[in-house]
């Protein structure tokens, strides 16, 4: 089994985001999901089958390199390693409330980039009635729905009480993807054509002077009721169009967040919202690395009313489905490969900043809904949290789980006040929630 992966585009803007996030907040490409428990988990048994599963990746001890082609490859053993993954133990009074929870799982994933072989992390929270199973993972190897697959595995096999360690699990090699050029230079061409017409309407936000070692990320959790999930996506659908999710939800953001800059000074004059979409075929669930591009919506200022913008945005999402701009984003960004990845980081903090929109959005689906329990303890909810990069240094996250909707809000100290955070959360909720 060759011992080299190749990185697609999308691999290196992921790795050089967490250059960004590195070198101006001292935290990695972090992002973390979280399975809530109804019960106390063992957490020995527990932290004992995470390094067996875990030595059966020799991907989980590799490290990115260069190709002799000059494309970035990860590099990883062709055995089987000792795993030595963080599974760390907290414990709550027994009258915490939710948002000290949120609070203290967002202090888990805002951690320093992971030394080689430690890519992973896990924390288990502990209340009186339940636990609070939290699986924290570097953006590099994981995106979101990669992380959904390795810990379903991950459950199966603690469930399963299976003490030998699982089989060797190694990553399909991936060719370098270097030629034909010319269609990585159209597909590029298409891309900067609408990031430099969407630049133009929106800046984005400026952050204040204060020094990033006294910044730090928050993050807001709106769980709804299965009633409520139900009702909203039904009011979605209703004024957006069927499975027109992602752009109401954006259209309800823009909302919220013209609200809270009403104040002098703070207004945006429109929003540029970049949502991830999964590109992976139904039959190929691949776990490791990242399979992602992304569709971007445009909002100008002072165009439509608040009625008119989740159909605007459908179509705009329709548009750019016609015109394959997902596929347009993943080929593009193969060119930016040869680019070192410290210089590309500086660039994504950079010069090329404007094009990370004003919010980073995207809407997960309910890929954690096939874990019913774990080891006997029913699963209550789970949720994703997701850092963002300074630039836009916002983000507005959905997924799914049992039929109920759970939103995450994430902002940057430098980026948004305390005040001004718990503001936008009320109004996305109240939006969120609102029937009209």
């Amino acid at each position: 089994m060759s011992r080299f992966r190749y990185l697609n585009g999308i691999d290196w803007v992921i790795t050089g985001l967490g250059r960004s996030l590195h070198r101006t907040t001292g935290c990695g490409n972090w992002s973390q999901l979280v399975l809530e428990l109804d019960g106390k988990l063992d957490f020995e048994a527990f932290r004992s089958a995470v390094q067996r599963y875990a030595s059966a990746f020799p991907v989980l001890h590799g490290r990115a390199v260069r190709g002799w082609q000059l494309a970035p490859v990860w590099k990883m053993p062709v055995h089987r390693q000792p795993a030595y993954v963080p599974v760390e133990r907290h414990i709550f009074p027994d009258d915490v409330s939710l948002n000290i929870i949120i609070e203290q799982l967002g202090r888990c994933v805002a951690v320093a980039p992971g030394t080689p072989g430690r890519y992973i992390g896990f924390n288990v929270f502990y209340t009186a009635q339940k636990t609070f199973l939290a699986f924290r993972f570097d953006h590099r190897l994981f995106d979101a729905r990669g992380a959904e697959l390795f810990i379903q595995g991950l459950l199966r096999y603690f469930s399963d009480g299976t003490a030998e360690p699982p089989p060797l699990s190694y990553v399909s090699p991936e060719k370098p993807q270097l030629r034909p050029w010319v269609k990585k230079f159209v597909s590029g061409r298409h891309v900067v054509r609408m990031l430099h017409h969407q630049r133009h309407t929106a800046a984005p936000f400026h952050l204040d002077a204060g020094l990033p070692a006294d910044s730090y990320f928050r993050f807001t959790l709106i769980p709804l009721s299965k009633p409520e999930s139900d009702e909203l996506t039904s009011r979605a659908y209703e004024q957006a169009g069927y499975l027109m999710l992602t752009p109401w939800l954006a259209a309800r953001m823009t909302d919220a967040l013209g609200k809270v800059l009403e104040a002098p000074g703070r207004s945006l004059g429109g929003y540029v919202i970049p949502c991830s979409a999964d590109l992976r075929a139904d039959s190929a669930e691949k776990m490791f690395f990242n399979h992602v591009a992304f569709i971007c919506l445009c909002r100008p200022a002072g165009e439509g009313t608040a009625e008119e913008w989740p159909q605007r945005f459908a179509r705009q999402f329709f548009e750019q489905v016609r015109m394959d701009m997902p596929r347009h984003f993943e080929n593009a960004w193969k060119l930016a490969r040869i680019t070192p990845a410290a210089l590309f980081g500086k660039l994504l903090g950079g010069s090329l900043k404007s094009f990370a929109g004003t919010f980073s959005m995207a809407s997960v689906g309910d890929g954690l809904s096939v874990i019913q329990s774990v080891a006997g303890l029913s699963v209550k909810n789970a949720f994703h949290m997701p850092l963002v990069p300074p630039a836009p240094g916002l983000g507005f996250f959905a997924n799914t789980f049992a039929g109920r909707l759970n939103f995450c809000l994430t902002s940057y100290s430098r980026l948004l006040s305390d005040e001004e955070h718990t503001e936008l959360a009320e109004l996305l909720k109240r939006e969120l929630l609102s029937q009209t």
